[in-house]
This record gives C-alpha cells, structure tokens and sequence, in this order.
C-alpha cells in the first residue's frame, strides 16, 4: 500500500492511493487532434490534462442542458417524498405538479405538503 502525504495547513493528512477523488481516463485520439488540443492549451497558457479536463465539463454541462430542454426534465429537482396529502377543491387556479397543466377554480385536486413545508398539487388525471 502506498501513502501520498501532503500538508494541509499545517496539518499532516494521509491518503491512501484509493481514497483519491480523480480518476485516469485513458482515450486514444488522431495525431492532427492531438496536435490541435496541445496547440491550443500552449496558447491558452495550461496544460493539456487542464484543457481536457474543462472541455470534457462544459461538454457535460451542455448535454445536460439540451436533455432537460428537450425531455422538459429538471436534473437539479429531485422528487422529494410527501408527508402528507389530501384532496380538496382549489379556490383559485393553480398548475398540476406532475403534468404542469392548469387546474381551474373549482376543481378537486390532490395536495401533498412537502417536509420543507411548501405544498404541491396533483390534479385528478394525474393521482390516478
């Protein structure tokens, strides 16, 4: 087992090679890509692994981006259990939590109390 010991604000810390957070990705790319990547990290004034790095990100990042723009899904909202529900009949209009379409005056929908405390409606079509 190998250590790599590095100082931490005056604090010794010890890591073992397996508690590292960065992993290696080993790809095999052209020599013109090569040569243009290398290029354009000498330009910038970084290295080769940092330029990667920041374009496999944003990369990331935008692909994301354009899934949720498509699918209509929020990677960053999690579905988050009720705590409680009950039905009831809203006294004004309000959206459907599940399939964002409006519920009228009137109408009888579900509401799920969150445990943050905000609550969300479900309308009839959707609970089923």
């Amino acid at each position: 087992m190998y250590y790599d010991v590095t100082h931490i604000t005056n604090h010794l810390y010890m890591q073992t090679e397996t508690d590292k957070k960065d992993y290696i990705l080993n790809i095999r790319i052209s020599r013109a890509l090569y040569d243009k990547v290398t290029k354009k990290a000498y330009e910038n004034r970084e290295t080769t692994s940092h330029l990667l790095r920041k374009i496999i990100e944003d990369s990331a990042e935008i692909v994301g981006d354009l899934s949720e723009e498509l699918f209509h899904t929020d990677r960053h909202k999690k579905q988050k259990p009720a705590s409680y529900y009950f039905d009831a009949v809203l006294v004004e209009n309000d959206v459907c939590e599940k399939c964002e379409r409006i519920v009228k005056e009137g109408e009888s929908v579900r509401v799920m109390e969150m445990p943050d405390g905000t609550r969300a409606y479900v309308c009839d079509a959707c609970r089923q």
